[in-house]
């Protein structure tokens, strides 16, 4: 089953204070589809979620998926959380989302392995894999957007 999962596509969500990207993407990293729309910042998690579950199915559809084809789920939101819960605490840019149990509500709504992760931390993680910082075992990582945020990489690891 391992093998197999690995070549199974992940979808993978940034909600951002302005903008929420869905993608679907496969092994390696490779971009397979993506798409954005403006984020309702003052809507309630459940409504944001919903967007984006509209979203995350269309490029399901588009890629003739289903979604007991993906390995997993993933979203990256704004603000502090608790990662071994999954649940965001509270966010700057997004007044509503306040103790939200995000992980739990990504796996209802889809059959497979959720993870949710502050944004920066995920941009980290990211750039650790297929970025910047792949030649590196050590570094910051700083966003500056609708938010000011950063992760840090410390002996190739995420620091929390």
């Amino acid at each position: 089953m391992r093998g197999e999962a690995r070549g199974r596509p992940v979808l993978a969500m940034d909600l951002g204070g302005t903008t929420t990207r869905v993608a679907l993407v496969g092994p390696g990293g490779r971009l397979l589809a993506r798409t954005s729309h403006p984020t309702a910042a003052e809507a309630e998690p459940e409504a944001a979620l919903a967007a984006m579950a509209v979203a995350g199915d269309a490029l399901l559809a588009s890629a003739r998926l289903m979604s007991a084809d993906l390995r997993g789920v993933g979203m990256a939101v704004p603000g502090p959380m608790d990662f071994r819960r999954g649940v965001v605490l509270t966010s700057p840019n997004l007044p509503r989302w306040r103790d939200v149990p995000l992980r739990a509500m990504l796996e209802a709504r889809w059959p497979v392995p959720a993870f949710a992760e502050n944004d920066a931390n995920a941009a980290a993680l990211g750039e650790r894999s297929y970025g910047a910082g792949r030649d590196f075992t050590d570094f910051i990582y700083l966003t500056i957007s609708t938010g000011i945020g950063g992760g840090l990489v410390l002996g190739g690891r995420l620091y929390r």
